[in-house]
């Protein structure tokens, strides 16, 4: 699973948002620094090839030059050592950036991550750049990983900033916002985004929201998400 928030003050940055979250899903990187700063270098030339240099206007393309920036959080899941008896299995999350991870297990939180409290969320957040350059620094300073396990059953939430950093104030204020979510249909999605806005419990931004739920599979295949 995956998922990347462009920031919209950058030229391209929806094409790199989603190279980032597609590329992580069929080919995701080794979560060290160094596999990382690799992993995104060849990504900056497949943006570079992508990027429609011929519809950017001319006084956009200094800026388009600079690179475009995003966050990326993806989780990684190791069905090799599910262990039949306790249904469970290891996972891995990576993240540079903003966007959170929510694990709920009978209707508990277990895990949020990267960021835990409503205070962390900034409106400057580290970003992953096509900029080898600008990497470097980021990842150094940055780069978040996370190892848990996880059961049949467990529902993962991946949410750009906006969103999560309203879910982390309910869930300070000892709420359950999953509950919200579950069997939302996307224009009754749409619907309650609109609603948080206009009552100013939600920042007015992009929001993305991802639901993986681990599903009771037959024992000889893998559990679905």
């Amino acid at each position: 699973m995956a998922i990347a928030d462009g920031a919209t003050d950058s030229v391209g940055s929806g094409l790199w948002a989603r190279i980032l979250a597609q590329t992580f899903i069929q080919q995701p990187p080794i979560p060290t620094r160094e596999a990382m700063l690799q992993w995104l270098e060849s990504l900056a030339q497949l943006w570079n090839a992508e990027m429609p240099w011929d519809r950017v206007p001319w006084y956009a393309i200094n800026k388009a030059k600079r690179g475009p920036i995003s966050t990326l959080l993806g989780v990684t899941f190791d069905w090799s050592e599910l262990h039949p008896e306790t249904a469970t299995a290891a996972f891995e999350a990576v993240a540079v950036g903003d966007s959170c991870l929510f694990q709920i297990r009978q209707d508990e939180l277990i895990t949020c991550f990267p960021l835990t409290r409503s205070v962390d969320f900034g409106t400057r957040p580290p970003l992953l750049s096509t900029r080898v350059e600008d990497n470097r620094p980021v990842l150094s300073s940055n780069f978040r990983q996370y190892k848990g396990s996880c059961k049949l059953g467990d529902l993962f939430i991946l949410a750009t900033d906006a969103f999560s950093g309203w879910f982390v104030r309910r869930i300070e204020k000892g709420e359950r916002p999953w509950q919200d979510l579950i069997g939302l249909t996307d224009p009754q999605f749409l619907v309650l985004v609109e609603q948080l806005r206009q009552k100013h419990l939600m920042r007015d931004d992009d929001v993305t929201v991802l639901l993986g739920h681990l599903e009771h599979a037959d024992p000889e295949s893998c559990p679905q998400a």
